[in-house]
């Protein structure tokens, strides 16, 4: 069987594809980024690497939409990310332990009194746009005493967001709200159980539209953005009668209404194979356009957001046909076809329909046989 392109990271069996091991696959990123990877290690990427996060244990691809966070010092603490909201309650040491990335930039904090709280970033001027929801996080880590702690937003006044338990091990935590259009923004870390006393290190404030907190954006005076991830190959092969695609996707959330998983197309918009989230519909579905016409759409409805997905598709000028999950999917096509010559990985050509985030550990692309 000749494949066009493919990497299964879990079995580290690689055909095709980037970083040595996969030569072809390449990502369009003008910031670089973070991602966590599957050893909890918060690695940094240069501009244009392709970022790996963690799939069911394994490693797997990263893509993200653009995302900027709001938080001007996410890792300053010493007094320009964060203030005490009185010293008799709470003290902050600034550079105390190391971060999740490696540098000495963790904040400890000891709570002195009851009711103490660490407020991460003085309420922004700038209301909360209504009805826009927001994510705030932050890294944090035991040391002794309560672990019970709250997270509060502002965006709808300080509201509380989420209750946490600090442990052992860095962990990343976060809320979300909506804005009313009037409250600012901002976001404070508070004693939970009211005992007055514990100690815990924070790290790695964000603030993002969106609904759930994206890889780690750093910032240092100002707000800052990261670019959106554009990860794409060719591919080799005629596929005169067809393509089969088999992949293992995690889509976490959604930033429009067609985000894509992946898309094959000849390097127009005329024909092309696009796998997405349809976010009114709420399902997922295949669309296949030939010579600028649809020929058919397939839906699948047995997944949602944030939950696995193996995929085993079969296109031919007829259907679509196979298994997402084990569940058998098909429909019928119109009969127009044109072989694909790029595989792109959560977007469309244009680099548009960018998921907020998705995670991929394979992706394979092969003919179909006559």
């Amino acid at each position: 069987m000749n494949f066009g392109f493919g990497f299964d990271l879990g079995s580290v069996a690689l055909l095709g594809g980037s970083d040595a091991l996969m030569p072809s696959l390449s990502n369009v990123n003008s910031t670089g980024g973070y991602a966590l990877n599957c050893s909890g290690s918060l690695l940094a990427y240069a501009a244009n690497e392709i970022r790996y996060g963690c799939l069911d244990g394994r490693q797997a691809i990263l893509v993200e939409a653009g995302a900027t966070n709001l938080m001007p010092y996410s890792g300053d603490f010493g007094g320009f990310g964060m203030s005490e909201d009185s010293p008799s309650r709470v003290t902050i040491t600034p550079n105390y332990a190391e971060a999740p990335d490696g540098t000495m930039t963790a904040a400890l904090v000891e709570i002195l009194a009851q009711y103490g709280a660490v407020q991460l970033l003085d309420i922004i001027s700038a209301a909360a746009a209504s009805g826009v929801t927001y994510t705030g996080s932050i890294w944090s880590k035991w040391i002794g005493g309560n672990d019970n702690l709250h997270i509060r937003g502002s965006g709808l006044g300080l509201v509380y967001l989420t209750p946490i338990t600090v442990t052992d091990e860095w962990t990343r935590h976060s809320g979300s709200w909506t804005g009313n259009g009037t409250n600012g923004m901002g976001l404070v870390v508070q004693d939970r159980n009211n005992s007055g006393w514990g100690s815990f290190l924070i790290w790695g404030a964000q603030l993002e539209e969106g609904p759930l907190p994206t890889s780690y954006i750093p910032t240092n005076g100002a707000a800052a953005s990261r670019a959106a991830d554009l990860v794409t190959a060719p591919l080799t092969g005629d596929y005169p009668n067809g393509v089969r695609v088999r992949g293992t996707f995690r889509l976490d959330a959604i930033a429009g209404n067609f985000d894509r998983l992946f898309a094959l197309d000849d390097g127009t918009t005329n024909n092309r194979i696009l796998f997405y989230r349809h976010k009114t519909a709420g399902n997922f579905q295949m669309s296949v356009v030939a010579g600028g016409a649809s020929q058919g759409v397939m839906s699948y409805s047995g997944s949602t957001l944030g939950e696995t997905l193996e995929v085993d598709l079969t296109i031919t000028p007829d259907a679509i046909s196979g298994t997402i999950n084990g569940d058998t999917v098909s429909a019928a096509l119109s009969g127009a076809y044109t072989a694909p010559t790029i595989a792109r990985l959560g977007h469309s050509l244009g680099g548009v329909n960018i998921p907020a985030r998705l995670l991929c550990s394979k992706l394979l692309v092969s003919e179909v046989a006559a």
